[in-house]
């Protein structure tokens, strides 16, 4: 009798078990190996959640997956929207898209998949998060958009909701938010970004949020961000408030027309690493002595990019104390540029602030006194070491529109209790977000609309080891070296941080730049360059456009940017044009191919197998 009830139950457990795949099947398109490829949203009769059905429907009923190694497939160029908020299962998840760029990519390349919110059977829009995360989950190579289809805002995107787990995003694209893109509100969670991008994080018109990260509750064990652009960001974007987070590691990022704090904190951060970050017109709104002093300097104190203050009240975290000598923080090779136009916000508001009638203080600096003192003070803060900070250099963005008169409209509005003014979205023509055409909300610019790199001679050089401070994804032709390298770079940075010191360069070979001093401009989208195939073996033919008479010039280069190829250098008039292109004897790998032209010059990759 119970070997007839066991082969029953297992019969009933294998028939669950089909049941389930079935419906998990519902919503792949392939299996490769351990990855699970998922369809869009076109390839489910526009029928939504096919993403965050497919991970649901591939959990059992006691809460393992199916296959625990499994990693969903995000196809590049689709959509996969959701009209209910999802609570991942508790297990670790993976979900990457199809590869290709983010920072520099081209029409071709096809956009990263967009997860984005979109209206329900009711024409309602999911409010609140659109995630709750209880485990470890690794995002890659994906564009999510956190607004829904009728331009309704989500507040907060991503929440952390359990203790001890690992959030990791890697060459993801996010934009808009109401408050912030993610919250940690419990103990000992990580956060790790790298190689990511932000934009129009000004959901809501307060001066306090619209950022990235926000620590609300419970102390963060780490949170790492290395190699991402920040831009048009209207708040806080980092937020520590009064927790002393455990590991805060900023290497090789950029932020550009981000007024409110880059990082909000009382200064109590006992180990931070603040290293090769380019700041521009950012951390430029002003305050007034008490202005939102639950979250901004609780000694009156106008906050600048770094700031520190005398540990108190840490019993919570540190019950037998933290002796100061043992805080941690290190501050070097950093550029920042404040216009000179934003100099007239501070003016404006002392000439009329609204009745308001306060005392008020620029924030474009890059400590405030307490917290210069205590970096000078070596004697009771051996291990704090502010290094070298590179000023008033104009970076000469290849590709940036002027906003600055935004950004002092907005600064002044938005000290104002009920403010209504937005910092302006950052949109290509023809993607602006309009009344009548709200649904673009959640279609992302794709290429992007700016060009970061940039030509200022003396922040091209000012990292450590010679590269470039700020994102160096905006600068293609090097970042392999600089990933080749950056495991002895976290290294000497880590060592100088325990040591009090400056970090020592590596021994690095920086790759020339072809084609220095003829820099791409904004109107190079008139300009058409390709090849098909890509990736290919032996041969692929490169076909450009030329919109007036010039100059052509057609060059390949291998990555370091040697010219191994001219293809073409003589007179053309405008038109379209192609050559083939054999690459019998080239290895294979990543190369590169140039067409300039009356002082233009537009890139594309190439792959060979």
């Amino acid at each position: 009798m119970k070997q007839v009830s066991a082969t029953v139950f297992l019969v009933f457990v294998l028939g669950l078990a089909n049941s389930l795949f079935a419906q998990f099947n519902d919503y792949i398109d392939e299996i490769r190996g351990d990855t699970a490829v998922v369809k869009s949203y076109a390839d489910m009769n526009y029928n939504a959640n096919s993403f965050i059905d497919a991970i649901a429907s591939d959990t059992l009923e006691n809460g393992e997956r199916a296959n625990p190694n499994r990693v969903y497939m995000l196809k590049r160029g689709r959509y996969y929207p959701q009209d209910r908020q999802y609570t991942y299962p508790d297990i670790p998840i993976t979900v990457v898209g199809e590869g290709g760029p983010v920072v520099g990519g081209a029409l071709e390349d096809g956009a990263p998949p967009l997860v984005y919110g979109t209206t329900n059977s009711q024409g309602e829009a999911q409010d609140g998060r659109l995630f709750v995360f209880v485990n470890n989950s690794v995002f890659k190579n994906i564009s999510f958009s956190t607004a829904a289809d009728n331009g309704a805002m989500h507040n907060w995107n991503f929440n952390l909701f359990s203790d001890n787990i690992e959030i990791s995003f890697d060459k993801c694209l996010f934009e808009h938010t109401g408050w912030v893109i993610a919250t940690g509100s419990k103990k000992e969670q990580k956060v790790k970004i790298k190689d990511s991008y932000f934009v129009n994080l000004n959901g809501f018109p307060c001066r306090r949020n619209g950022g990235v990260y926000d620590n609300v509750v419970q102390n963060t064990a780490e949170i790492y961000v290395e190699n991402s652009t920040h831009m048009m960001a209207a708040g806080m974007v980092y937020k520590f408030r009064n927790f002393p987070i455990g590991h805060a590691y900023f290497n090789h990022n950029t932020f550009v027309n981000c007024p409110g704090l880059i990082f909000e904190t009382f200064g109590n951060q006992v180990e931070w690493v603040v290293t090769n970050n380019l700041f521009v017109n950012s951390n430029c709104q002003a305050y007034y002595p008490g202005l939102d002093r639950p979250e901004t300097d609780q000694d009156y104190l106008p906050t600048g990019i770094i700031n520190v203050r005398k540990l108190e009240g840490m019993d919570t975290w540190f019950p037998d104390g933290f002796p100061e000598a043992d805080r941690k923080i290190l501050v070097d090779r950093n550029a920042v540029y404040w216009d000179p136009r934003l100099d007239t916000i501070i003016g404006s508001l002392k000439e009329d602030d609204g009745g308001l009638n306060k005392e008020w203080f620029s924030q474009m600096i890059t400590m405030n006194t307490r917290t210069q003192n205590i970096f000078d003070n070596s004697v009771t803060y051996p291990l704090l070491n502010e290094g070298n900070w590179i000023k008033d250099e104009k970076p000469g963005f290849y590709q940036m529109d002027d906003v600055v008169d935004n950004i002092i409209a907005y600064c002044i509005d938005a000290v104002q209790e009920g403010n209504t003014t937005n910092l302006m979205k950052w949109r290509a023509p023809g993607n602006e977000i309009t009344d009548e055409n709200r649904d673009n909300m959640v279609y992302a610019d794709w290429p992007l609309n700016c060009n970061l790199r940039y030509t200022n001679e003396t922040l091209r050089s000012a990292g450590l080891s010679g590269f470039p401070v700020g994102d160096l994804n905006w600068f293609s032709y090097l970042k392999p070296t600089w990933d080749g390298q950056s495991d002895a770079e976290h290294a000497a940075i880590i060592a100088a941080l325990n040591a009090g010191t400056s970090p020592e360069a590596q021994n690095v070979t920086i790759p020339p730049e072809f084609g220095v001093g003829i820099p791409p401009v904004s109107n190079t989208a008139n300009y058409e360059l390709k090849n098909t195939p890509n990736p290919f073996k032996s041969y692929t033919t490169i076909s450009y456009k030329l919109p007036e008479n010039g100059n052509a010039v057609l060059e390949v280069f291998d990555i370091q940017g040697k010219v191994i190829a001219t293809l073409v250098n003589q007179l053309q008039v405008a038109g379209n044009y192609s050559v083939d292109y054999s690459a019998e004897n080239l290895s294979s790998g990543v190369y590169l191919f140039s067409l300039s032209v009356n002082n233009i010059r537009v890139t594309k990759q190439m792959v060979v197998r």
